[in-house]
């Protein structure tokens, strides 16, 4: 009797034993089952923004300075200054996607301030640009210094972040109004001319200082403020310029484009993706992702 007890004990302790370890199992599987399910959905998501951000891109980058040119025309007829950005947004099933058309044209220039491997007036220039936002990205100078020394030994600056202390890309982009970001008034590329017709003021006068006088450059960009849609030639004629004084003038201003960018932020409710593609003439094509 008692060892028909004991025995049925062991029974129920093995009985025990087992479920233990199937419940394990299940439990193990089931863990399984969903990461790869999350994946396979992180894996969908990412490849909806690629897809989504590459079809923009190949749309909307060949023909953006048709699309500001547009934009131009309907703000001389407001009567208000070209914007050096255009936004526009779509939504693509539960994704939203932010699309910012700029003239990089309009901006200073990282790649031509480098050039010049004075990290003083680098700066400035920086600084300069970006009197009146509202979140300036900063810059320290030890830092610039090394990053102009390493730029210039080994090519081109390529991304923001080695001259900004960037912890993530909303820092450097105001989705709604690009001008008013710090990537609204500063680009990576470009010759060092600024397009004029678009530029903010702070460009302007940030990329005029130490090439012109004090004088001469105020009295340029009031000109300019009364008519941003006139062209280069019409502005020096104004000003009554020898050839010789109107060069350094011609050399850091032009009114013409040929370097366009396209971000395109993605919002699928939870987390944003950021996407910066440069298009300059017609084959240098440089993307950025984070």
């Amino acid at each position: 009797m008692i060892r028909r007890t004991r025995q049925s004990g062991y029974v129920l302790l093995l009985v025990m034993l087992v479920l233990t370890i199937a419940a394990t199992a299940l439990m193990a599987t089931t863990r399984a089952c969903l990461a790869r399910a999350v994946g396979a959905n992180h894996a969908q998501r990412d490849l909806q923004v690629r897809w989504g951000a590459l079809s923009c891109e190949s749309l909307l980058l060949p023909v953006a300075e048709d699309i500001l040119a547009d934009a131009d025309a309907d703000a001389d007829v407001r009567g208000e200054h070209p914007s050096s950005a255009i936004h526009h947004e779509i939504v693509l099933g539960k994704m939203t996607f932010h699309l910012i058309v700029s003239d990089e044209q309009a901006k200073l220039s990282l790649t031509h301030l480098a050039a010049g491997n004075h990290a003083v007036r680098f700066v400035r220039a920086i600084r300069d640009a970006q009197q009146g936002l509202p979140a300036p990205l900063t810059v320290d100078l030890a830092d610039v210094g090394l990053a102009l020394s390493s730029a210039n030994s080994v090519g081109p600056l390529q991304t923001f972040e080695q001259i900004f202390n960037i912890d993530h890309p909303s820092q450097m982009i105001t989705v709604a109004d690009l001008p008013d970001s710090p990537t609204g008034r500063i680009g990576l590329i470009g010759d060092g001319a600024i397009n004029f017709t678009r530029a903010h003021p702070a460009v302007l006068a940030a990329r005029l200082k130490d090439v012109i006088s004090h004088g001469l450059a105020a009295e340029l960009l009031s000109l300019i403020e009364r008519s941003p849609a006139t062209t280069l030639n019409d502005l020096i004629a104004e000003l009554d310029l020898s050839q010789e004084d109107a060069r350094p003038i011609r050399e850091a201003l032009t009114d013409t484009s040929n370097c366009h960018s396209l971000w395109v932020v993605v919002d699928d409710g939870v987390r944003q993706f950021h996407r910066l593609s440069v298009l300059s003439g017609s084959n240098d094509w440089r993307t950025t992702v984070w």
